[in-house]
């Protein structure tokens, strides 16, 4: 058997290894990071201390922080904890922004029993947003015994929520109204509530009618259920990825189950297979990618392993909060991709493409959701659509025959579906309408398939009659009646 301990020091040496150029450096945060929170839970705090001192990014750093912080709060004895508990609360506006909202509120309760109630005072007053700000006294005033000093904090927060900014006020004023009500002071909640603009009892049944759909949408299942997860199934398909921080994320996560005692598992751990250093991982998929060149988008988007399994996704995707800070370049080099689609993406296999078009088409990029953004001109909306022939074209046209996925199928359905943008509409129809004069049938039923989406327009009508009328003689009786359901709009 291999204890926690062991697992975790065979960790370290992998990480070691790990080389230092740039290219490494994301993943050299997440093994040691992993490494660090791992020793917290084995109460290892002068362990998890060195990992914190490997750690090269801020984000990484924070993320270890709020790791400590949270152990510190069972620990409150430890001095080497207390005194890393007291340079974060310090030094708060710096670590501000790398830390959620939710996660500095939960630090309150720790950072009470390690440095006492007036340091969590004190950090609120430091913190920019006010929204953080009150959340972080709302949740102060559950810990405080003196009935005033509780109703003078809360009264502090509401001041600090009622300056939030529109969109988010009300969310704030929730936090607030909830801190009166659980003190007992009802007409403070009252008054709180008063200061909302959208009722209080409508916002939470809204708020849990989305989290019921989202739960259904998640539970729901098409096909067989999947086999249970093993130690040995995951291992196995970690080491098909090749990313060296999920090899150290294996380790650790052993280490928190307890050890290992499966000599399959332990001699997999001491193989060449597992110890070799592996390539550097690509970005994040939620890192900006604004200032990618074409090249680093493929690789960005295809460059990634196939997800096994559904659930593997995070491990794959990376970590992160999407948002592109240059949506014009960002287009300017999704065309270039495009037009140049049949060099770039022949580098990867059907299946890397396959999930990678649903990257951008849907969740995270959801491309055609930045055709909206304030400031993208008509012109590059145009230059955009027109860009999307050559995937067909070039690609599609060439491969469908051993292509694995619904990509190409839905293109349309993602990018173009009710939007009702004029200038993208009339653009969308025009490169439908190229798609579907190519000779391959895969392109042509894509084609179809998007121009049943505008079945009420009178030149989709004219378009794929004009398609009927020059290939009915070709086409079996299904391919007719499939087309003249895509005209008529009824296949959607």
């Amino acid at each position: 058997m291999i204890t926690p301990i062991g697992l975790l020091s065979i960790a370290e040496g992998f990480a070691r290894r790990i080389p230092d150029d740039a290219s490494y450096e994301d993943e050299r945060d997440a093994c040691w990071l992993s490494i660090g929170v791992a020793y917290l839970r084995q109460n290892e705090f002068d362990a998890a201390v060195r990992a914190l001192e490997r750690l090269t990014a801020p984000q990484a750093q924070a993320r270890f922080r709020v790791a400590a912080v949270g152990w510190s709060g069972e620990h409150f004895e430890n001095e080497a904890a207390r005194e890393l508990v007291r340079e974060t609360v310090n030094n708060i506006e710096s670590w501000e922004p790398l830390i959620y909202r939710s996660e500095l509120t939960k630090m309150v309760k720790p950072i009470c029993a390690v440095l006492g109630n007036e340091a969590v005072q004190a950090m609120s007053w430091k913190l920019k947003d006010p929204f953080t700000a009150a959340n972080v006294l709302v949740s102060l005033s559950g810990v405080l015994q003196d009935p005033g000093v509780r109703r003078e904090t809360l009264r502090s927060a509401e001041e600090l929520a009622k300056g939030v900014r529109n969109g988010d006020r009300d969310y704030a004023l929730r936090w607030v109204v909830s801190g009166y009500r659980n003190a007992g002071l009802e007409e403070d909640e009252q008054r709180a509530r008063s200061e909302m603009s959208e009722d209080l009892e409508l916002m939470n049944d809204t708020e849990a009618q989305m989290l019921a759909t989202a739960s259904e949408a998640l539970q729901f299942r098409v096909g067989p259920e999947p086999e249970p997860d093993t130690p040995s199934l995951k291992l196995k398909r970690f080491l098909d990825y090749q990313y060296n921080d999920l090899r150290v994320l294996f380790l650790t996560e052993l280490a928190e189950a307890g050890g290992v005692a499966d000599p399959e598992i332990e001699r997999a751990l001491g193989s060449q297979a597992f110890q070799t250093i592996a390539p550097a991982r690509p970005p994040s998929i939620y890192k900006d990618p604004s200032h990618y060149t074409v090249d680093g988008l493929a690789a960005t988007l295809f460059g990634r392993p196939v997800r096994q399994v559904d659930d593997d996704r995070s491990y794959i995707d990376g970590d992160g909060d999407f948002w592109i800070s240059d949506v014009s370049r960002f287009l300017s080099t999704v065309q270039e991709l495009f037009q140049n689609f049949g060099e770039l993406a022949a580098k990867f296999t059907p299946e890397q493409v396959e999930q990678g078009l649903w990257y951008l088409l849907s969740y995270p990029f959801a491309l055609v959701q930045q055709l909206d953004t304030e400031g993208i001109s008509s012109t590059q909306v145009v230059a955009l659509t027109n860009s999307m022939y050559y995937p067909f074209s070039d690609y599609y046209s060439k491969r469908d025959q051993d292509y694995p996925g619904s990509a190409f199928f839905m293109w349309w359905d993602l990018f173009c579906s009710g939007r009702g943008n004029p200038v993208l509409d009339t653009a969308a129809i025009d490169v439908l309408q190229q798609i579907l004069s190519l000779p391959n049938p895969a392109c042509r039923e894509a084609a179809l398939h998007g121009l049943s989406h505008y079945g009420h327009v009178a030149q989709v009508v004219t378009i794929i009659d004009a398609f009927l009328d020059e290939n009915r003689l070709w086409l079996s009786a299904e391919e007719i009646a499939w087309a003249e359901r895509c005209r008529d709009g009824e296949a959607v």
